[in-house]
């Protein structure tokens, strides 16, 4: 407001309105931005650490399978130990993939054991008051999807689900079925074509909505709940994902009576599931016979790497300082056939290590660990000339037989059996 001013009266005043909605949706996408960027750095720092515990955890399991009786119960125990450190170690990944929202590839995608893993992490957090059913069908066959994407969406829509009933509980049910979607389907879907689809509903006993509400949730930033509760973004996200997987999502409410979300995903018809046998841990591990220079800063990595290269047949300096090691390297290069070495590492990173290295053998084999680095990827690695780059939590199997490849590939050829 300005004012007007005659003479040294105020005559009147010039008001000036000015539309500020775009500056406020830019501020808040770059707030969005900024937390994604903390979580994404947040989640790295932890995936690091949690990957290096995976490693030691399914690696020193492994170790113990090798004398164990492979009929035992023991040995069965095990088995579900690495498959679960297996299973954490998707979990972390999904983390890091949604945190760093990094590009996505479908694949053929059962979804029955993601829905089941997805809701094991839901019922943790949600209140005894809320009961959850689940009726998913194991006939159901695949879709071509992004696991972490449709995790998202299943995550997003059973918290939605909670956020309903959290006040009087209530039921949360999911349920996963094959349908056929014909002309009746498609004239209320249009995104839908005429065909096969997995169809996946999300229904709550809340609060409901009215149809007003309906026509306006997959906006971005439009929300019900109250302030610092949500940022209005997730059902958003959730058509997205589902728009970009060729499906459709069909809303269905009554206030006081609940909601119910089906998803529709297109079915992979002609895809034929390959049913790899389980290896075993008593036949993986080659016999080798050549010597190491190992390092990682984190002791128990060091003597778990350690141990399975010896159990190979391996001689083996290890290091957990990247500084002794190159100093043991420099002081005789000669003596080593090949170098193994984590990434993130104080003083000398991984990366730093082995371009020293290679700057004074260029022939020597490299294999670089991470169990996580956004310094350094595969082919940034093999651009200075490492061999091998190896993700954390690796097996003692996937360990010994990078080592045995590259020994089978050296014209020095150490392998022995």
């Amino acid at each position: 407001s300005t004012p007007i001013i005659d003479d040294g009266n105020i005559e009147g005043a010039v008001v000036t309105f000015r539309d500020i909605s775009e500056r406020v949706r830019i501020e808040n996408e770059l707030r969005q931005a900024q937390k994604m960027e903390a979580i994404g750095t947040l989640a790295g720092g932890i995936a690091h650490d949690f990957n290096n515990i995976l490693t030691s955890i399914i690696g020193y399991a492994e170790l113990t399978m090798l004398d164990v009786d492979e009929d035992s119960e023991t040995y069965k125990y095990l088995e579900e130990i690495t498959g679960s450190g297996t299973r954490a170690t998707e979990l972390v990944h999904q983390i890091l993939n949604f945190s760093r929202q990094t590009e996505q590839v479908q694949k053929p995608l059962k979804l029955q054991p993601l829905l089941k893993e997805a809701l094991k992490l839901l019922r943790g957090p949600l209140p005894s008051t809320i009961e959850i059913k689940r009726n998913i069908s194991v006939e159901c066959r695949p879709v071509m999807a992004d696991a972490t994407q449709l995790h998202q969406v299943v995550m997003n829509l059973c918290t939605n689900a909670y956020h309903a009933m959290r006040d009087n509980g209530g039921v949360l049910d999911v349920s996963l079925k094959e349908i056929y979607a014909g002309p009746e389907v498609v004239v209320i879907l249009p995104d839908l074509e005429i065909g096969s689809y997995a169809k996946l509903t999300v229904s709550d006993t809340g609060n409901g909505m009215t149809r007003e509400t309906i026509e306006r949730i997959f906006e971005p930033y439009f929300t019900t709940k109250k302030q610092a509760e949500g940022t209005g973004l997730g059902l958003a996200t959730v058509h997205g994902i589902v728009k970009s997987h060729r499906g459709a999502i069909n809303v269905e409410s009554t206030p006081g009576e609940g909601s119910t979300f089906e998803v529709y995903l297109p079915l992979l018809l002609d895809h034929r599931e390959d049913q790899p046998e389980r290896i075993k841990s008593s036949k993986v591990l080659p016999n080798v016979s050549g010597r190491v220079l190992l390092v990682d800063d984190e002791e128990m990595i060091v003597q778990l790497e350690k141990k399975t290269l010896e159990r190979i047949g391996c001689t083996v300096v290890a290091h957990t300082k990247s500084t002794d090691a190159f100093e043991e390297f420099y002081s005789n290069p000669d003596r080593f056939d090949i170098v193994v070495t984590d990434q993130t590492m104080p003083h000398l990173t991984g990366a730093e290590l082995a371009k020293k290295i290679i700057n004074i053998r260029p022939d020597i084999p490299v294999i670089l660990c991470t169990g996580y680095s956004e310094s350094i990827d595969e082919l940034q690695a093999q651009a200075i000339g490492i061999k091998e780059y190896l993700l954390k939590p690796h097996g003692i199997g996937e360990l010994g037989n990078t080592v045995s490849r590259i020994f089978e590939e050296d014209s020095r050829k150490f392998f022995t059996s």
